[in-house]
Parts: C-alpha cells; structure tokens; sequence
C-alpha cells in the first residue's frame, strides 16, 4: 500500500486525534479502576508509586511532590524531581557523620530522585541532564551502600563487544556458600531499581544479590553507547562465570530474577545458561513487538505491515512524540522505546522489538519457573501461553494494590510472594 503525500497528511491527522483521545480514555478508566490513586495523570501515578513502593520512609516526599505536579507535563516532573533530589543529597551530607544511619536512608532517597528526575528526560538524547542527574544518583547510591553491613561491590565485567556492569551484594564477610539471586531489570528501570525493589528484601532473607545491566539498560546506554539486544544470555554468562569463582556462592542454588521486560531477558538468559537453577518473571513478556503494538490503532498496525516507513515514523511522530495532547503514557514509552534501542525509528523499533519472542525459547527451559501477573497491567501483559504448557510454573495473581504493572507501590508483597517461592524452588 502506498499512500500520497496528501492522503498520508489526513490520515496521520485523524489517527492522531484519535489515538490522542484513545490513549486519554484509556489511561483515566484505568486510573479510576485502581487504587492508590496519588496523581490524575497516570503515567505519573505509576512513576510515583514506584518511588513510593522503593522508599518506605519517604512517604511523605512523594506526597509533597505529588500536590505540585503539572499534569501531563515532563518539565514539571523532571524539575520537581530534581529540585527534591538537590535537597535530599544535601541532608544527607549534613547527616553523614552524626547519625550513618540517617544518611544512608537519606542516601537512599536522594539516588532515587535524580533517578525519577531524568525519567522522562530521553526524548531529548543531548540533553545534558541525562547524564548530570545519572552522576548524581550513582553518586548517592555508592555512598549508601558504602555503609551496607557490608558495603556493595561495583563490578565491571567483559563480555561480547561491551561490558556487563553490575552491583554484588553479600549477606556477610564470611566464605559460607550462600543461594545467590541475580536480579535484572527491563525497558526504563536501573539495576539500583532492582536493589530498592527486591534485592534488599533478598538479602534480608539470607541470598547473596548480584544486580546486572547490559545494552539497552542505564549505565550501558549512556556510558558505552549501546541499545538493547535480544539474546541477553552475553550479558548473564560473564557475570555467573564472576560468581562461579567467588567462595561465598552456591552455585546449586543460583536463581534468575527478570522484572518488567527483564522478565523476556531474563527467561532468554536462562535458556541459555544452564547454571541458573531457578527462574522469576514479574510480569513475563511473551513478544515485545506485540506489547508495543497493543497500543496502536489498526490504520497505524496496516501502515507498518505495508512496509511505509516513512509514513509510518511521521505519524508517530506527530501523533505521539511531538503531540502535547497525547498522554503522557504514549509520548513516554515511544521516548523510551526509542532511547533504550538506540534508534530515531519507531518503525526501526518495532523490527527490533520483533526478535523479543519466548515463544522461541520455551523449549530449552526447564527448571521451576515463577509467573508474577499483574492482572490489571496494561503495559506488558503476563505470559500465560507459558503457563499453559508442560513446563514447571507457578502463576502467581497479584491484585488490589499490588495489580499494577510489577507491582508499583506495594513491592513488599510481591517480594514475599517471589522470595517465599524460591525457598521451595530447589
């Protein structure tokens, strides 16, 4: 099929209305349906609840915030985020030496804001600040877990054509061989997500924690250049050959935890690494192309199958990117989208994102696996086709507070959901 000049104007007009107006229907209804309900724009709920769920004692931050965000606007976001952030690292300095408990926490808190301050940031890839407020929330976060009982290890390790980056986390100094969880994350989040999320609550529990990053993923974005790759197995092997050498690891027992997409990653990784014993995906992705494309309209999905290009990136971009009225939800994931894949394409994007697909790997998985399903997530939905065939898995339903995409502000019941079935998993 291929469309005029004029007929491709007209078209992207009326597709962009009303994706605009779908994308907003959409979002609200799904806003009105659940709890926790801290903003009206609800891409920036979640965004909150998120910073919520991480930092316990910091409710009453995110409140604050919350009162004096503009709807639908990134700059509001970014800047009330990052003005928190400045504030927070200050108290924390000042706290430092009279009471290390206070500044690790506040430590804590401060990484997390410069994180949420650049969340929305990628639309624009020169902009400074993608690189000013990652400096300052690594350099918050190191300072916290310097103070750890015992304090993290940045890890930096060679793998295919880049290095897997990551943060090893012991429950103690001594050569005891302990279970040890491997933690990745997804499409946005950093591995001092993965830490704030469940790493701590593992540690707790007794499990050694490593927390990676590969292409596509924060530290490696920014600092080496590179977008995602599906067969993330390259980003795995260097760091369990790191923990097989460690004397404190039992590598009898060596889980895998992918949240968000990682739940994709994780389960390509383990498919290709038989040393993992034990899987989680919280939420699972079965194909990425088609969780992108869930959000697209029909007449936009017919454009891309016909193969115009062209066509195809101007609708986007109007329709979305550079569309004040769309929700915040689509110009973000787009920005993100196009960020983490290193492409200026959506419809790049979408060819890349076609290479994400379980369903090629399911057959190479067997070891007990763990489902996590959000049943009111809206971003990548559960794989239950996984489910539903003759492998070991256990699909756990989360719901109420807890139904959002990975469970976003109630983390604590998810992990107690996730770690108490790795106790049983080997």
């Amino acid at each position: 099929m291929h469309l005029s000049a004029v007929l491709a104007s007209t078209l992207a007009g009326v597709i962009c209305t009303s994706f605009a107006e779908a994308q907003n229907a959409t979002q609200k209804a799904a806003l009105a349906s659940l709890p926790l309900a801290l903003s009206p724009d609800p891409e920036f709920n979640f965004q909150l609840l998120i910073s919520l769920g991480q930092l316990p004692y910091a409710a009453g931050d995110i409140l604050a915030a919350a009162a004096v965000l503009v709807q639908n606007s990134f700059y509001s976001f970014n800047t009330t985020f990052a003005v928190l952030a400045n504030a927070t690292y200050a108290a924390a300095e000042i706290a430092a030496v009279p009471n290390p408990v206070n500044a690790q926490n506040t430590y804590f808190a401060a990484s997390n804001y410069y994180r949420s301050a650049d969340f929305f940031l990628h639309g624009n890839w020169s902009d400074p600040l993608i690189y000013d407020y990652w400096t300052g929330q690594t350099l918050a976060f190191n300072k916290a877990i310097a103070t750890l009982p015992v304090p993290g290890l940045r890890i930096t390790l060679p793998a295919e054509g880049f290095d897997t980056v990551g943060t090893y986390y012991a429950v103690n100094n001594s050569t005891t061989k302990r279970r040890t969880l491997v933690i990745i994350q997804g499409y946005d989040a950093a591995q001092e997500d993965s830490y704030m999320q469940m790493g701590a609550s593992a540690i707790q529990r007794g499990w050694n924690v490593l927390t990676i990053e590969g292409p596509g993923q924060p530290t490696v974005r920014r600092y080496q250049g590179l977008g995602f790759i599906p067969d993330y197995e390259k980003v795995l092997i260097p760091a369990v050959n790191w923990l097989a050498n460690r004397t404190d690891i039992d590598m009898s027992k060596l889980a895998l935890a992918g949240i968000s997409m990682g739940g994709y990653l994780a389960a390509r990784a383990a498919a290709y690494e038989p040393r993992i014993k034990a899987l989680v995906l919280d939420d699972g992705v079965w194909d990425v192309q088609a969780s992108i494309e869930s959000g697209f309209p029909p007449e936009l999905l017919q454009i891309y199958a016909a193969g115009n290009q062209t066509e195809f990136d101007a609708i986007i971009d109007d329709g979305i990117v550079n569309n004040a009225s769309a929700s915040s939800s689509a110009r973000w994931g787009i920005d993100q989208g196009l960020w983490a894949f290193k492409t200026h394409s959506t419809y790049n994007l979408l060819q890349q994102a076609a290479a994400y697909k379980v369903q090629n790997i399911t057959y190479l998985l067997d070891i007990p696996i763990f489902v996590g399903n959000a049943v009111d997530d809206t971003d990548f939905p559960v794989y239950k086709q996984l489910v539903s065939q003759d492998k070991n898995v256990t699909l756990h339903n989360f719901t109420g507070p807890a139904s959002y995409h990975c469970q976003a502000g109630d983390f604590e019941r998810s992990n107690r959901a996730m770690l108490g079935w790795l106790e049983t998993a080997f």
